[in-house]
This record gives C-alpha cells, sequence and structure tokens, in this order.
C-alpha cells in the first residue's frame, strides 16, 4: 500500500518534514490499517496493470491533475473487501475495487504505486515473499515481464508520484 512511506525512500527529500508534519499515524498506511476497521481477503493482484481513479478521486485534492486511469505497478497479495466506515474509496481497478481510499480529511492509502524506479522490481523481487508470488501469479519469467513492463511506465509514474506528493504538500499545509 503507498506509499508516502516509499516515497520517501525513493524520491522525495522533504519527506521527514511531511512525517512530522501530519504524525506518523496518519501517514504510513500500514499503521493507519491497523488502527482502522477494515477487512481484507488474500487476491493477488500483480503486474503492470490499469487503475482508474472514482468520480469521488478525481474530485479529491490528492488526485488533482492525476490521470483518471493510468498503468501503474501493482506487487500486493490482498484487497480491501469492507472499508472503515467512514471511507471513501478513491480509485479502483477491475480486480480490486479499493485501490485508494481516504478517511477523513487527512488519512489516504494507495494499494498501487507509483513511487517505482528503476531497480525497484529487482529490489522487491529479492524478496522470497515477493518472489513467490510474483512467480505463482505471472509463471518463471514474471521478474523479466515486471521489469520491462514497469521500464516501460516509469517516467509517467515519476510525473505522478511527484504530483500526488505536491497535493498531499498542499494539503497539509492548509
Amino acid at each position: 500500500m503507498v506509499r508516502i512511506y516509499h516515497l520517501k525512500q525513493l524520491v522525495f527529500p522533504f519527506w521527514d518534514f511531511a512525517r512530522y508534519a501530519v504524525h506518523d499515524s496518519a501517514v504510513r498506511n500500514c499503521q493507519i490499517l491497523v488502527f482502522l476497521s477494515y477487512r481484507l481477503q488474500p487476491i493477488p493482484e500483480i503486474g503492470v496493470l490499469e487503475i482508474e481513479l472514482t468520480e469521488e478521486g478525481i474530485k479529491d485534492s490528492l488526485f488533482k491533475g492525476i490521470p483518471a486511469k493510468q498503468r501503474c505497478l501493482q506487487w500486493h497479495s490482498v484487497r480491501v473487501t469492507q472499508t472503515p466506515e467512514d471511507a471513501i474509496v478513491l480509485a479502483k481497478s477491475d480486480v480490486c475495487s479499493v485501490q485508494a481510499m481516504r478517511v477523513g480529511n487527512n488519512a489516504w492509502s494507495m494499494q498501487y504505486h507509483v513511487e517505482i524506479e528503476s531497480d525497484t522490481v529487482d529490489n522487491w523481487g529479492s524478496i522470497p515473499a515477493y518472489a513467490s508470488a510474483l512467480q505463482s501469479t505471472l509463471g518463471d519469467n514474471g521478474l523479466e515481464t515486471m521489469k520491462t513492463e514497469s521500464s516501460a511506465i516509469i517516467d509517467n509514474c515519476m510525473v505522478v508520484a511527484k504530483q500526488i506528493y505536491d497535493n498531499f504538500m498542499l494539503s497539509i499545509e492548509k
């Protein structure tokens, strides 16, 4: 899930300011999902796949200026099947009806990845559990397929990641 935390490591130098400005629990999805009431189902979605913003997502301040449809890196083995009571679904895909959501005014969660770099697939593919999920979903050549497909979208993902970051920073300044 998103991944403002990953943006810190891969893209943006001002992460510590943002993290402390909105408090850790409001930023890191793993903490958000532990804190909030939700349900998950073990359904893998792995590959470079299309997500689509919902009507609410198109209007949401985090996704301002983001294409309504985009191809993104997916590498998760569960999907949200029930959102927290006051969550608003902001993006979806054919496999996962909750690709992004917002709870309240300041907590966003993303299931898909736009924060990729040229070595992201290799790095994640070296994690045994990720490699196993990739192979069982995409087959023996899954890592090479994923590298080729993610290379084709990396420039667009970086533009989208920067726009999301800029939008996030504007949101916390208010």
